[in-house]
């Protein structure tokens, strides 16, 4: 993208927003189609979700993934599938391998493999 860039930005497939939060165009249209992610960015705009809040969610929600592993990753995929909560969304997507969740009908389905590969690499950073 040419530096002095002066046009809008349109991003139809939003996900994380990096590309658009690192390009920092003065007008943008920033979209997707997943009401998880829209549900998450409408959290964060009505002050429901706000940086100190997240960041004390995920450590706390690290802390029990490490002391209870895989049982603890279904209990909140689950609590997720009933709530559709959007820190919960936040989590699934944080603690699945490489951010990867698969979507069935009407609930997220990652099955163990992914989640193993996660807690090794989660047991090395964390």
């Amino acid at each position: 993208m040419p530096d002095n860039f002066s046009g809008k930005w349109i991003e139809p497939f939003m996900g994380s927003g990096v590309v658009a939060y690192n390009v920092k165009p003065e007008r943008a249209i920033l979209c997707d189609s997943n009401p998880h992610l829209i549900a998450f960015y409408n959290s964060i705009k009505n002050g429901k979700i706000t940086f100190s809040f997240v960041s004390e969610f995920l450590k706390e929600e690290g802390e029990k993934l490490k002391n209870k592993g895989q049982e603890y990753y279904y209990e909140v995929r689950e609590r997720f599938n009933n709530n559709k909560e959007p820190l919960d969304f936040l989590f699934l997507n944080r603690a699945c391998f490489n951010g990867m969740i698969q979507f069935e009908k009407r609930n997220i389905h990652i099955d163990s493999h992914d989640l193993k590969l996660f807690l090794v690499i989660f047991k090395n950073v964390y």
